[in-house]
């Protein structure tokens, strides 16, 4: 990904400040799948036994990430209009 990246940014005349918002884009798009994968694992007790997440931190967590979703989603709109 790093020299993918590297050489993308490379290529001659290439516009670079687009090329970084649409990365950022993605980058929101793409955090709250991440995130809710990441939910799920810390949840498992047979992945990390006795530390999962507790009730607080399960609400803190849902809660962040519904809140991540909803502003993806908003700069997913603002970028496309």
């Amino acid at each position: 990904m790093i020299v993918l990246g590297a050489g993308l940014v490379m290529i001659p005349d290439a516009p670079l400040i687009p090329i970084m918002y649409f990365s950022q884009v993605l980058n929101g798009v793409v955090l709250p799948v991440i995130l809710f994968f990441m939910i799920r694992l810390v949840n498992d007790s047979s992945v990390m036994g006795e530390q999962v997440n507790g009730r607080f931190a399960n609400i803190l967590t849902w809660l962040t990430t519904i809140l991540l979703s909803l502003l993806s989603i908003m700069t997913v709109v603002t970028a496309v209009w």
